[in-house]
């Protein structure tokens, strides 16, 4: 046993020979020691004796006992699937820690397994053919990122329970299902940013600047979140895509903006700047750009009058912290969708904010900003000073573009 003494424990194996047992002061002989079970589960266990022989002795015989009694399951076989999967995978996967979205696609797609495979006892429906069927029903109804994304979930948080206590002894996912050749065919969407234009911002910023938050939140909802919150929500994704459509900004530089770094003449300084690498190093390297359009710098002046904490995209609940990427990423998308049926704008169906740094960048080529000044402006990584991005490149081709607005100075 010496030679296996750091190998893992296979089942059915302990660490009775491989650990060695302690003296205590009263004469008494201690062990502890570990056992993998038949189905996978680790168990520690303490035992103790008058002398070192007798506490292995007994260590054994307890370890002999835990595999003869096999660990009982807390589900029955019979139980009805649609329980197991309300009571069991649904709280495994929300309680996994994933990111947000994909919390919600992972659940969606519980709730279309669970659709097919109602009615079924337990055992059943953890079989191959019940979820071969189910993942290729889904598949031919949703599509065929719908049915893998099914599978991840039916792996991860069904499938994975029923194995680590023993209702089942083998993965049936593990065999391989044919998902392609019954799947839903994609519809054809809008991705590419070359789909989305100068023309289109324009557009998305009037309307937004227009808009009354108000008038998108229902004062009463189903929802878990009161109305302040939620409106606070709506604020911030209309707020986040003025910032991103008239910078440029990336979406961790607009959630982490502080007020302080915009100025009352329009001028910004990143709070928050990407990392880059230079010279081996990872380092943020910050840019002080004008807000290209002077409609938003007077919205922003307005918002920072009467902001209640530092960030331009405060956190909901806490105005002095910043809105979370997750949460950002969720009430962009909705907003998203909303722009692209109210504006007519197809591209932003699929298309998210990183979008408006290439509709930005296209248009300073056409306007014939030089190369340089355009990368300053938007912090790519190549040509540009280590200290910061915008240190020692005039941006007067860019300045030159922001129009003149005669209700406002800018």
């Amino acid at each position: 046993m010496a030679t296996a003494s750091k190998s893992r424990l296979a089942p059915g194996e302990h660490s009775i020979d491989r650990n060695t047992p302690r003296e205590k002061p009263d004469g008494t002989w201690v062990l502890v020691w570990s056992i993998r079970l038949p189905n996978g589960r680790i168990v520690e266990k303490r035992s103790q004796a008058d002398t070192k022989t007798r506490v292995r002795a007994r260590a054994k015989a307890t370890a002999e006992k835990l595999l003869s009694t096999r660990e009982r399951a807390p589900w029955a076989p019979t139980m009805p699937v649609e329980k197991f999967i309300d009571d069991v995978t649904v709280p495994s996967i929300t309680a996994a820690g994933l990111a947000a979205s994909t919390t919600t696609l992972y659940t969606t797609a519980m709730t279309r397994a669970r659709t097919e495979l109602r009615g079924l006892p337990l055992a059943d429906a953890a079989t191959y053919g019940e979820l071969e069927a189910a993942l290729q029903h889904i598949a031919e109804r949703y599509g065929l990122g719908a049915a893998k994304n099914a599978k991840k979930a039916l792996n991860g948080h069904f499938i994975a329970p029923l194995l680590r206590h023993g209702v089942i002894d083998r993965n049936p996912l593990q065999a391989t299902i044919d998902l392609v050749s019954m799947a839903k065919e994609a519809t054809e969407s809008p991705r590419g940013s070359a789909d989305l234009t100068d023309a289109h911002r324009r557009a998305v910023v009037a309307h937004l600047l227009a808009i009354d938050p108000t008038d998108g939140v229902p004062v009463k909802s189903k929802s878990r979140w009161s109305y302040a919150h939620r409106l606070a929500v709506r604020r911030n994704a209309i707020d986040q895509c003025l910032l991103q459509a008239a910078t440029g900004l990336r979406l961790q530089e607009a959630v982490n903006q502080r007020w302080s770094d915009i100025t009352g003449d329009g001028i910004l300084t990143t709070t928050f700047p990407k990392p880059v690498r230079v010279g081996g190093e990872s380092v943020r390297k910050p840019r002080t750009i004008p807000i290209l359009l002077p409609e938003v710098a007077a919205h922003l002046r307005d918002r920072a009058g009467h902001a209640a904490g530092e960030y331009a995209i405060p956190h909901p609940a806490d105005a002095d912290r910043p809105w979370g990427l997750a949460a950002a990423k969720e009430g962009m998308a909705a907003l998203y969708v909303e722009l692209a049926e109210t504006l007519k704008i197809d591209p932003l169906l699929t298309l998210r904010s990183h979008a408006w740094r290439t509709v930005i960048n296209r248009a300073f080529i056409a306007a014939g900003v030089p190369a340089a000044q355009r990368v300053a402006y938007l912090g790519h990584t190549e040509g540009v000073n280590a200290a910061s991005y915008t240190h020692g490149v005039s941006l007067t081709a860019i300045q030159a573009l922001i129009p003149s607005d005669p209700k406002t100075t800018v």
